[in-house]
């Protein structure tokens, strides 16, 4: 069960071995903790005891016992039923759900990238959550406990949160008190992303001059920091406009009732926006370790990493679709992206989706990176979509 290149899988990660077997455990544990793989983040969440240093390395000598080298998840597909190989997968899927304090974990719980339809509800529901100043309700030390969460408690703390928000009264958002204090939380929201902008980048400036090798996984993880806070300040320029515009329309009403709804569920609003912005943190951390360091299937499909942001955005989802699948189905074919046609019933229409969709995201890059003003990134490989 392979999930890419097995010339890259030969390469291993790990520290060079030296010293005794608990040296070598040691050092192996101490290198999984500063890279933190994504695929053991979404598992176990931030590094942050040794019971995340044991589980970590357990789950480390199952992925190599089973061939898995998939950068976006921990155990990789369910092996067939009845078989040794799902009983182990089912033991270690255990006791990673005795950590996380679930009843049970499947592949998707544990994969760093969800399907494209529960990504759209996610970045719906941060939207959402932007729209009022939950930023402040935290201590600094509850976000950290928050921040070192497994991906699943943090999707459950969103989609929580963006269910209480959906239960505001319809009109709640044409009150012109409200409206005010979106006014205010805009301001607050904005400065406390350029605040953080400004503090990543002093952060990236002091690691120019370090060897690369040292501080690589720390600037990926600060890479995808500064990108959320980016994102986040341009939202927050779409919310400003929203709320001009309706603040210019309420001025024409009379009689406005003030709502009472401002300060309702702020803790778990508060926990589930934290949540929103660390899921969407490691989301890019796993991409922007797929573009500094592409496979090359990756390569094929979808061509060089754009520079222009039309472009970069249908690459992302371009990886996205092609990671999930492949550790989805335990591919390891190292030049085609989705592996060669299946001939199953059930596993033949599901690659033609996937294949198809594919194919209109390797449009949609092409179009994004003419519309950016700069040159397509080669001819991209035709996708076999099968008999039509």
């Amino acid at each position: 069960m392979t999930e890419s290149d097995p010339a890259r899988a030969s390469e291993s990660p790990w520290p060079s071995p030296g010293g005794t077997g608990r040296d070598v455990l040691a050092a192996q544990a101490e290198w999984l903790e500063q890279e933190q793989p994504a695929y053991l983040v979404a598992a176990l969440g931030r590094p942050k005891s040794l019971e995340w240093r044991a589980l970590a390395l357990e789950i480390e000598r199952y992925r190599r016992t089973s061939g898995i080298t998939s950068r976006v998840s921990a155990l990789g597909a369910p092996p067939p039923a009845h078989t040794e190989e799902r009983r182990d997968w089912q033991r270690l899927a255990g006791t990673i759900a005795q950590h996380q304090g679930v009843a049970g974990v499947s592949f998707d719980d544990l994969c760093v990238f969800v399907g494209q339809t529960h990504r759209l509800q996610e970045q719906a529901a941060l939207s959402l959550l932007e729209s009022r100043r939950w930023l402040g309700v935290l201590s600094p030390r509850e976000v950290q406990k928050i921040l070192r969460m497994p991906t699943l408690a943090l999707r459950r703390h969103v989609t929580f949160a963006a269910v209480l928000l959906g239960k505001r009264p319809r009109r709640w958002s044409v009150r012109l008190a409200p409206l005010q204090a979106e006014i205010a939380d805009v301001q607050a929201h904005q400065a406390a992303h350029e605040g953080a902008v400004r503090e990543v980048r002093a952060r990236l400036r002091a690691l120019q001059g370090r060897p690369a090798q040292e501080v690589a996984a720390a600037a990926v993880r600060l890479q995808a920091r500064l990108q959320v806070h980016q994102a986040a300040l341009a939202r927050l320029a779409l919310v400003q406009r929203h709320v001009d515009r309706l603040q210019l329309e309420l001025c024409q009403e009379e009689g406005v009732r003030p709502s009472r709804t401002g300060g309702l569920h702020q803790l778990p609003v508060a926990i589930g926006l934290h949540s929103a912005y660390e899921l969407a943190r490691r989301d890019l951390e796993a991409l922007i370790a797929l573009e500094r360091d592409p496979p090359e299937y990756l390569a094929r499909a979808l061509g060089r990493v754009p520079d222009v942001a039309e472009g970069l955005a249908a690459w992302r989802d371009g990886g996205r679709l092609i990671e999930r699948y492949r550790a989805q189905h335990g591919l390891d074919d190292p030049v085609k992206a989705l592996g060669p046609r299946p001939s199953g019933q059930i596993a033949r229409p599901v690659h033609q989706e996937a294949a198809e969709q594919l194919q209109a995201l390797q449009v949609q890059l092409r179009r994004g990176v003419v519309l950016g003003g700069r040159d397509a990134p080669g001819e991209l490989p035709e996708i076999d979509l099968g008999p039509m």
